[in-house]
């Protein structure tokens, strides 16, 4: 990321490589009690990251990073597809609602900072759509009914 090193804050982030193995540690065993859970957020973002690798969206070439800034941006994954300077970004959002207000959306504050690469915007929300939504500034897709190939998108 050229030139926005000073504004990300440097926390890693864990996930489970088995998000059933994470659900099942905290005591959720059916649908009902993860949508009333405490880290029903947390578990779908996981479960995100568990098909971005299992989909094969982040392999060797690929560079895959979170952002967070010091006045709390964030996006919950980036895909920087290459090492050039004309390399595109994939933002993705991780959302376990179906409903997704624009207003949490943080797109338009973290794109602008790649300049001149492509940037795709995902939202990766728990959807029955079982195909991608295409919406003002973003596409919208279930993780689990769609194996996207980020190129695809575009």
């Amino acid at each position: 990321f050229a030139n926005i090193g000073k504004r990300f804050v440097k926390s890693p982030k864990l996930y489970f490589a088995d998000h059933g193995l994470a659900a099942y540690l905290l005591n959720i065993h059916n649908y009902k009690q993860w949508q009333e859970h405490l880290y029903k957020g947390n578990l779908w973002e996981n479960l995100v990251f568990c098909e971005l690798i299992k989909t094969g969206q982040y392999r060797p070439g690929k560079n895959l990073f979170f952002y967070r800034d010091q006045n709390g941006v964030e996006m919950d994954f980036l895909i920087e597809q290459g090492i050039t300077k004309d390399s595109s970004i994939a933002l993705i959002e991780a959302k376990a609602s179906e409903t997704i207000s624009e207003k949490k959306l943080n797109f338009s504050k973290i794109a602008p900072l790649f300049k001149d690469r492509p940037v795709q915007s995902l939202v990766m929300a728990n959807s029955y759509h079982k195909k991608p939504l295409k919406m003002k500034n973003y596409l919208l897709t279930n993780p689990v009914f769609n194996h996207l190939s980020l190129q695809e998108i575009g």
